[in-house]
C-alpha cells in the first residue's frame, strides 16, 4: 500500500542551471542540508542514472542511513532516486523549472510503497507511516527545499 504522494515546490531566485548544479552535487549535502550528516559516493560514475550514494539524516529524532540510487533522469530538467529499506520502496523526485529570466521553481515529490517481499508487520508499518507520518515528511520536505534555496543565494 504505497502512502500518499507528498509535493512540495520552491521558486528560487537563481536559474535553473545553478539550482540543478546545486541539487545534483550530492557531496555537497552536508553543508545545504541541515537534516543530512553525512554522504558517501559509492559510485565513480558522473551524476546521471545508476549513480549511487549512501545519506544519512536526521529524521523524526534518530540518524538513518539510506543507499540512494539515480533511477530516471532528464538532464538539467529532472531525476529520480530511490531507495529500498524496512520492507519500503523509497521514491524521491526533483524537477527544475525556469520562471521568468532568471528565477526557477524546484519541485520535490516523495512517495513510499511497500515492496513485494515486505512482512506482514512491515506494511503494517507502511500503513501506519502512512497516516502518521505524512505532516513529518511534508516539513522534512519543506526544510530541504528552504535549505536549497538559502544555499543558493548564499553560494551563487
Amino acid at each position: 500500500m504505497p502512502i500518499p504522494t507528498i509535493t512540495a515546490t520552491r521558486t528560487i531566485n537563481a536559474p535553473p542551471e545553478r539550482v540543478w548544479a546545486a541539487i545534483t552535487d550530492i557531496g555537497n549535502a552536508p553543508h545545504m542540508l541541515t537534516c543530512v550528516l553525512d554522504v558517501a559516493v559509492l559510485t565513480q560514475d558522473e551524476f546521471g542514472v545508476g549513480y549511487v550514494w549512501s545519506e544519512t539524516r536526521r529524521m523524526f529524532g534518530k540518524d538513518a542511513a539510506e543507499t540512494m540510487t539515480v533511477v530516471a533522469m532528464q538532464p538539467g530538467v529532472a531525476y529520480t532516486a530511490e531507495a529500498c529499506n524496512f520492507g519500503a520502496r523509497y521514491i524521491s523526485s526533483f524537477q527544475v523549472d525556469p520562471v521568468g529570466s532568471d528565477a526557477t521553481e524546484l519541485t520535490f515529490t516523495f512517495a513510499a510503497e511497500s515492496v513485494a517481499s515486505a512482512r506482514w508487520s512491515q506494511r503494517i508499518m507502511m500503513r501506519i507511516f502512512g497516516s502518521i507520518g505524512k505532516r513529518a515528511t511534508h516539513r522534512m520536505i519543506e526544510t530541504d527545499l528552504d535549505d536549497i534555496a538559502s544555499y543558493i543565494g548564499r553560494h551563487g
